[in-house]
């Protein structure tokens, strides 16, 4: 299964190469603040990956994306507690690169999942919960295999997920950190079913595990709404599930159904999705349009995208850019357009740095590259870019 993010830019990407020292070098620096920014550069005949570094996360910025460690493959670096978690394209295993004295990135251990019949690791099906506890979801053989990254060894627990298998279908338990959602001893992981030709089942589905005891609790299903997906958490506290670009363009457009987009919700305090009526349904906050994607804005609503009917049927000309940024909230019920946003390719991907949510929008600009522009999401206030760079990217986070 390739990642969304590997076949979305794949398909939009075009060439973006820096003359200065293809590879680069891991600068050091000290020990300061230390941020990580992993690029992904198209090198003309293949994507290659860095893990960039940098002493500041503001308006001052400024990045060389191939100054930093280069990963073989497309991997989706995973982050927790200042080291960085990176998979083998060729092999089952998960190194982990910390940082050294000196303010440098380095390899440091190993963990191999060959022994308990894994056949190859996905960083968008890796969750580290603890410095003793993270979880690595195994599509093929459907249970999440516990692992103990401190030791970077294996714990021998496993969780039988077989209740999730859908005949005809491949089921994906997503686990990056704006898919599953923890509360108390609770992890809350959304599910997408896949066939044969990569289209997504219609229906939400929870995964609902606890991390004390390493067991399933629940495992619900919401048919009114199409792919949980990404996740945020209301001020109520209640979290919701919201579908991705890919479905929710699918659903909508691909089997001509126009299904409306909405959203899956879990009530705090509980395990399950939430089976009232009121489902929150976001193509009806945007006349009907297909929608998806969610990012909070850190106050009483969200930000999310909805899609230009005009631009979708000249998507293969615009770079499927077709989604509009909109935001809503929960305690008004307002819903506006974000016109100083730019027009949207793929599913709204949004990471958290020093407690500020921040949106990355990569532009696409014929025989000129890729170029990826950072948003901090915060308020209902318009954002404003903060700083870009000229590749895509895999990861965002703060590593010290």
């Amino acid at each position: 299964m390739v990642s969304r993010r590997t076949a979305l830019l794949s398909l939009v990407a075009v060439a973006s190469c820096s003359d200065d020292e293809p590879g680069g070098t891991n600068t050091g620096y000290g020990d300061g603040p230390l941020y990580l920014i992993a690029t992904e550069v198209n090198a003309g005949d293949h994507f290659q990956v860095y893990l960039v570094l940098s002493p500041s996360f503001d308006a001052s910025t400024a990045i060389d994306p191939t100054r930093g460690v280069e990963l073989q493959g497309r991997p989706i670096p995973v982050v927790h507690n200042g080291a960085v978690y990176v998979s083998d394209p060729t092999a089952p295993t998960i190194t982990r690169y910390v940082v050294t004295d000196g303010g440098q990135l380095a390899p440091d251990r190993t963990v191999s999942f060959a022994s308990v019949g894994v056949q190859g690791v996905d960083g968008a099906l890796v969750h580290v919960l603890s410095d003793e506890k993270a979880y690595l979801f195994d599509p093929a053989s459907l249970r999440i295999i516990v692992w103990n990254p401190g030791e970077m060894k294996l714990t021998g627990a496993e969780i039988d997920l077989t209740e999730i298998s859908r005949e005809g279908y491949v089921p994906y338990a997503w686990l990056e950190a704006f898919n599953a959602r923890s509360r108390g001893d609770r992890l809350f992981i959304p599910v997408s079913w896949y066939d044969q030709d990569g289209n997504i089942a219609f229906g939400a589905a929870l995964l609902t595990i606890d991390t004390s005891s390493d067991e399933v609790v629940a495992f619900s299903t919401d048919d009114r709404c199409g792919e949980a997906y990404m996740s945020i958490v209301a001020p109520s506290g209640d979290i919701y599930f919201f579908p991705s670009a890919e479905g929710s363009a699918q659903h909508y457009y691909g089997d001509g159904a126009r299904r409306p987009s909405c959203v899956a919700r879990v009530r705090a305090g509980a395990d399950t999705f939430d089976p009232a009526d009121d489902v929150l349904d976001l193509s009806a906050l945007v006349s009907g349009r297909a929608a998806q994607g969610a990012v909070s804005d850190g106050a009483t609503g969200f930000f999310f995208a909805a899609a230009d009917e005009a631009r979708w049927e000249d998507r293969e000309e615009n770079g499927w850019s077709f989604w509009r940024i909109w935001h809503h909230d929960f305690e008004t019920k307002e819903t506006r357009e974000v016109t100083t946003l730019p027009w949207w390719a793929g599913s709204t991907y949004h990471y958290e740095v020093d407690g500020q949510r921040y949106l990355p929008f990569w532009e696409v600009t014929p025989n000129a590259g890729s170029r990826t522009v950072v948003f901090p999401m915060s308020g209902a206030d318009d954002p404003a870019p903060l700083f870009s760079f000229d590749a895509s990217y895999r990861a965002i986070a703060r590593l010290r």
